[in-house]
């Protein structure tokens, strides 16, 4: 999320973006709308848009199946930003894309062949060493209410972006 730092990008930087993104030699490459590229909650009203022919664009929950032949098979869950409290729409979101699919799911799912999941989000996370300034802020969630969630449906890594902090 937030590949632009502005909903409506100049076309030059656009097609900038296509031409490094464009010969990634059969890599996946997979862009996340976060809150700056978005312009509302509209389907593909965000500007990561032009971007689709050389990128998977995700603006809404979801599960990509990925994995390789040496790592084995991996789903990563993707969260793109939503407006409203992160510590009430991640875990709602997760249970809408995964119900049932979790460590105690039950029914035949494609998620209980033991697959690794991980969590690609747009969100700040916050924990006792949040500044003051963004402990109340709604585009975070606490990194208990995170962990809790993760255990529920097996996830055993999250890749957040949001407040540009690169943390562990």
């Amino acid at each position: 999320g937030d590949l632009f730092d502005t909903a409506r990008p100049e076309p030059q930087l656009l097609a900038e973006v296509q031409r490094i993104l464009a010969p990634t030699l059969g890599l996946r490459v997979v862009l996340l709308v976060g809150n700056h590229d978005q312009v509302s909650d509209a389907p593909g009203d965000h500007a990561l848009g032009p971007l689709a022919p050389v990128a998977e664009v995700v603006e809404r929950p979801c599960v990509l199946r990925c994995g390789s032949r040496d790592q084995g098979p991996v789903d990563v869950v993707c969260l793109p930003y939503r407006r409203g409290r992160a510590d009430d729409w991640i875990p709602a979101a997760l249970r809408e894309i995964l119900d049932g699919q979790g460590e105690a799911g039950g029914g035949s799912s494609p998620f209980k062949d033991r697959r690794r999941r991980l969590l690609a989000l747009h969100c700040g996370i916050r924990d006792g060493e949040t500044p003051p300034w963004l402990v109340d802020s709604p585009d975070s969630i606490h990194v208990d209410v995170l962990r809790a969630a993760m255990q529920e449906y097996g996830i055993t890594a999250a890749f957040a972006g949001n407040w540009h902090d690169a943390r562990a």
